[in-house]
């Protein structure tokens, strides 16, 4: 396609395949464009080139400076006959573009409606979009919610309600799961009463005190004793010596232990684990200290974190992602 004289001269979109019959006021604007100034105004014909390419044209001296006029409307119609268009439409007749008159710092950009669409995909989620999350939930359980109550004053380290809503929902459809860190069982009680009737939990800590308060609860939420399986041992001691209620396979193992020991616990429970199982985490952002790359010293903890997350979102024999949901919370589906 040749392109018109002000497109080889460098078109405003910068494509190739501009076909814009750009109508300059004179040669006195493309001399002004050419030494790097914004023309005061300019107008367009028909572009066969699609919408994209068009925006782009369009909105190249636009600004959200405190002094720019705001933009003037595109008019559309359709072009069933624009042999290149990817939306089928195009500009009618001719449309000028107000220009920035703001003062040199002002950061000009291509604005408009492409402005607006990239806000809304990298929104953040804030307290308001957490309360809505929290108002249209399910009520908490009642024995849920005691456990809560009783984590706090005791400074038992516990899931978040919203990991535990995403771990229940992994949970709903897995059979035998496998739990590394019981604490005082708020994470197991989120996925026995996820799952299927006939479902089994076996979960592992060393400390009884806590355990034995933990089925205390899920009694008062209705669990029969038979769904979990307590092991009373440090995790890496009950995989070595093969505990028996620890065979496998298992369809989900979720993990919330000792963080240095989060790399040890992936190779051990990866032979135990059925095709399409899932390895769920707590705690991969570690407040923040995983991602953060400048410390001068980092942690223990954080290094094996690092490892961790490493490993597993590179293991080809898993598809695995980082939610960045309470203090990060690793999914990994495992493909054999």
């Amino acid at each position: 396609m040749k392109l018109h004289w002000c497109c080889s001269r460098g078109c405003c979109c910068g494509s190739s395949v501009c076909s814009w019959r750009c109508s300059w006021p004179g040669w006195r604007r493309v001399r002004a464009r050419a030494a790097g100034r914004s023309p005061v105004s300019r107008a367009h014909g028909r572009c066969s080139s699609g919408s994209a390419c068009w925006s782009a044209c369009f909105s190249r001296w636009s600004c959200r400076g405190p002094r720019c006029r705001p933009p003037a409307r595109a008019r559309w119609n359709r072009r069933p006959g624009c042999s290149t268009s990817t939306s089928g439409r195009s500009p009618r007749g001719r449309s000028s573009r107000p220009v920035c008159t703001s003062a040199p710092e002002c950061s000009c950009d291509r604005g408009g409606q492409l402005n607006v669409a990239r806000r809304e995909r990298t929104h953040q989620v804030g307290r308001v979009d957490r309360d809505y999350v929290e108002a249209t939930s399910p009520a908490l359980h009642p024995a849920l919610a005691a456990i809560e109550e009783a984590a706090e004053p005791d400074g038992i380290p516990i899931l978040d309600r919203e990991s535990g809503r995403v771990l229940a929902a992994l949970a709903a459809n897995r059979r035998r799961i496998l739990e590394i860190g019981t604490a005082i069982g708020f994470s197991t009680l989120w996925m026995a009463l996820a799952q299927p009737a006939g479902g089994t939990i076996v979960t592992i800590d060393p400390d009884r005190s806590r355990t034995d308060r933990a089925r205390s609860w899920w009694r008062q939420a209705g669990v029969p004793d038979e769904q979990i399986t307590v092991v009373t041992a440090r995790a890496l001691e009950a995989f070595e010596r093969r505990e028996p209620a620890l065979d496998g396979p298992f369809d989900l193992v979720f993990i919330d232990a000792i963080k240095t020991e989060y790399p040890a616990y992936a190779a051990a429970v990866i032979p135990r684990l059925s095709p399409g199982a899932l390895i769920v985490a707590d705690n991969v952002l570690w407040s923040g200290r995983v991602a953060d790359m400048e410390q001068l010293d980092p942690t223990e903890d954080t290094l094996a974190l690092r490892q961790f997350n490493g490993g597993m979102l590179s293991d080809p024999r898993f598809v695995a992602s980082i939610l960045p949901v309470g203090d990060g919370l690793l999914v990994a589906t495992y493909r054999a």
